[in-house]
C-alpha cells in the first residue's frame, strides 16, 4: 500500500513534516532500517503525531515481519483518520492472514462502506459472511451482483482457451467474471478443470470452498470438497462435510451413500462407533424407528448421525417429547466434542436448520 502523503496545515513547513517526508522517501527506496530510524527520532522529538506517522510505521513493521506491531499501528492510524479506506483494507488483509475471520469481516465492511462498487472486495466479503454465519449480510451482498447469465458465446471462447491450455489467461478471465457473476456455476467448473490439469491443490481447495459456500445446498459440491479433504487426509474437515452431505441426503431419505462415506471417515479417525453405520444401512425400512434410535443412542452415545435421525423422525412423527430428548442429547454431545472436532472447520459446515 503506497501511503498518500500531503501537507497538513498544522504541520506546514515544520521540522516534523520534513522528517516525516524523509522517512517516507527511505520507505519508497525500500530502506526499511533508515526509515524506521527516522520514525524513532520523530517519536522522541514530537508529542503530536498524525495518522501518516502510524500508517508508515505499520508499513515498515509489516515489511520486517512484525505483524502484531504493524496491526497495532494501523489501528491507531485508522482511529485518527477514518476516511482512508486503504487502511481498513490493509487491516482486513492482516486479520485474514492471521485466520481471524470475525475481525477481518468487521474491517472489510468498513472498507466497502466507502467503496461500495469494488466488486472484488464485495465478493470476498460475501464469502466471508457465510463462513462466520452472517446470513443476512450474505443475502444483502447477493443482491449487489449481476443476476443475468453469461452469454453462451463467451463460455465457448473460454472453453477454447482451456483446450489450448492458455491456463493463466483463462484463470484471469474467470476471476474477473466471478466478481461480476458469482453464482454462475460454469465459471467454477472451468476453474476446477484448470487446477486439476495443472495439479494446483491449493487453488483447487479454494475453488471447492467457494462453491461450497455459494452453492451449499448442492450435494455434489459438498461431496467433492469432502472427497478432496479425505484424499488429503484432512479427516476432521472431511468428517464435517460428509455430515453435511448426510444431512442433505436425509432430507431426500436417501442416506445409504452418505453412511458409507461416514463409516470410512470414522474408521480413519479411530472412532469406535463406526459400527453404528451397519445398523443404519436400511434404516428407512425398520419399524419403530424412534425406539430403535433411542437404543442406538445409548449404545453409541457419541454417534452424531443417530441423534440427527432421531430429530428427523421425531419431527416427522410429530413426537415432541422424543424430539426434545434427541435435541438435548445432540446439544450435550456437540458441547462435549467442541474443541476436538467442531472448531476445526468453518461454521458453514456446522450450522443446520434441523428440518
Amino acid at each position: 500500500m503506497r501511503l498518500l502523503f500531503f501537507l497538513f496545515p498544522i504541520f506546514l513547513f515544520s521540522d516534523y513534516e520534513e522528517d516525516l517526508t524523509k522517512a517516507y522517501v527511505f520507505y519508497l527506496d525500500k530502506n526499511w532500517k533508515l526509515s524506521r530510524e527516522k520514525l524513532q527520532k520523530i517519536d522522541l522529538e514530537y508529542e503530536l503525531k498524525d495518522w501518516r506517522f502510524y500508517s508508515l510505521k505499520g508499513e515498515i513493521e509489516e515489511q520486517l515481519g512484525e505483524t502484531t506491531e504493524a496491526l497495532k499501528n494501523y489501528t491507531i492510524a485508522v482511529s485518527l483518520n477514518q476516511t482512508n479506506s486503504e487502511l481498513f483494507k490493509r487491516i482486513y488483509e492482516i486479520y485474514t492472514n492471521l485466520k481471524k475471520p470475525f475481525h477481518a469481516f468487521e474491517y472489510i465492511r468498513l472498507y466497502l462502506s466507502q467503496n461500495p462498487y469494488d466488486t472484488r472486495m464485495r465478493y470476498k466479503a460475501m464469502l466471508l459472511s457465510k463462513r462466520i454465519g452472517e446470513d443476512k449480510y450474505f443475502e444483502f451482498s447477493k443482491n449487489k451482483f449481476n443476476s443475468e447469465s453469461i452469454p453462451e458465446s463467451e463460455f465457448i471462447n473460454l472453453e477454447l482457451k482451456l483446450k489450448q491450455k492458455k491456463y493463466n489467461e483463462l484463470e484471469t478471465n474467470l476471476t474477473e467474471l466471478k466478481y461480476k457473476y458469482p453464482f454462475e456455476v460454469g465459471i467454477y467448473n472451468l476453474e476446477k478443470k484448470i487446477f486439476l490439469e495443472t495439479k494446483n491443490k491449493t487453488k483447487l481447495e479454494e475453488n471447492f470452498l467457494e462453491q461450497a459456500i455459494l452453492f451449499e445446498s448442492k450435494e455434489r459440491v459438498i461431496l467433492e470438497l469432502a472427497n478432496f479433504y479425505k484424499e488429503e487426509k484432512k479427516y476432521l474437515k472431511a468428517l464435517n462435510l460428509y455430515r453435511k452431505y448426510f444431512f442433505l441426503s436425509l432430507k431426500k431419505e436417501k442416506i445409504f451413500e452418505a453412511n458409507i462415506f461416514l463409516k470410512e471417515i470414522y474408521r480413519s479417525l479411530n472412532k469406535n462407533d463406526f459400527l453404528a453405520f451397519d445398523e443404519l444401512e436400511d434404516f428407512f425400512l425398520v419399524p419403530q424407528k424412534l425406539l430403535q434410535l433411542k437404543r442406538l443412542s445409548i449404545t453409541y452415545p457419541n454417534q452424531r448421525e443417530i441423534l440427527i435421525l432421531g430429530i428427523y423422525f421425531s419431527k416427522k412423527e410429530k413426537n415432541e417429547t422424543e424430539e426434545i430428548y434427541f435435541q438435548n442429547k445432540l446439544k450435550a454431545r456437540d458441547e462435549k466434542n467442541e474443541f476436538s472436532e467442531l472448531l476445526n472447520v468453518y461454521s458453514l459446515f456446522l450450522k443446520e436448520d434441523l428440518f
